[in-house]
């Protein structure tokens, strides 16, 4: 996340998982800045939290784990296929979404995720990344 808000020129960024980073203060997410933030912004502008959090857009988010011999991931990462599927699918989704695919590094597992505007659009996308895995690398879906 540090990289992307940084890449963008952002003062902080987050993620659904509520990590939030203040680049001008921070290189690393701090809840208890994020609390005091949250309650600076809440204060100064006179309006209730829930008025302020409908300003916020929400993009979907699609997250497929893919299952694969922990001595293959690497090979599965770089498997010609599925970089050509991803940045295909990073085209289509153009500014407006992101395609991120890493391995784990605590489990036997490829995660594909996708950001954009239409939730329906990125699981079809992320099912094609993901079949890619399952036919050239034996993986099989986690869940």
């Amino acid at each position: 996340m540090l990289e992307r808000i940084l890449e963008k020129g952002y003062s902080f960024g987050g993620e659904q998982s509520g990590h939030i980073i203040f680049a001008n203060e921070h290189t690393t997410g701090d809840g208890m800045l994020s609390a005091i933030k949250l309650l600076n912004v809440i204060t100064h502008s006179g309006r209730r939290f829930s008025e302020l959090a409908d300003e916020i857009p929400i993009c979907p988010q699609v997250l497929v784990n893919v299952i694969v011999d922990e001595q293959a991931k690497d090979a599965a990462l770089n498997d010609k296929d599925l970089k050509e599927a991803a940045c295909g699918a990073e085209a289509a989704l153009g500014k407006s979404g992101r395609v991120l695919i890493r391995k784990s590094g605590t489990e036997p597992l490829i995660r594909i995720m996708l950001e954009g505007m239409d939730e329906n659009d990125l699981r079809a996308r992320a099912g094609a990344l993901a079949h890619i895995l399952i036919t050239n690398h034996n993986g099989r879906l986690k869940g």
